[in-house]
């Protein structure tokens, strides 16, 4: 069986959303398996919005030694709370408009 682990990153950063220009922070880090990079993660709090919300984008795969673009495969997930409750939306980034991450960056392919 897989060993799985999260490399937690303690260094949080502040930017600037370029929708809207208010504050948020931001944090990424691996994912292991095996000992390996298996995925890495990219997490957006939006502090700064009317409607706060946390974005998470993952990229699954060709990271570590392998190294192969074409094996990532990532999802962009969003939670936003709403009265006595929350809502989340699942998505696949095809133009980082929600996520910082851009198509083309080495999150994966497009």
């Amino acid at each position: 069986m897989a060993a799985y682990g999260i490399d937690f990153n303690d260094e949080v950063k502040s930017f600037r959303c370029p929708h809207c220009g208010e504050e948020s922070m931001t944090v990424w880090g691996w994912v292991f398996k095996d000992n390996a990079a298996h995925a890495a993660y990219f997490a957006n709090l939006m502090t700064g919005h009317q409607e706060i919300s946390a974005r998470l984008t993952i990229s699954i795969g060709g990271w570590g030694e392998e190294g192969n673009l074409a094996k990532r495969k990532w999802v962009f997930i969003e939670a936003r709370p709403i009265a006595g409750s929350y809502e989340m939306t699942l998505g696949f980034v095809l133009d980082g408009g929600q996520s910082r991450v851009t198509a083309r960056s080495r999150f994966a392919r497009r």
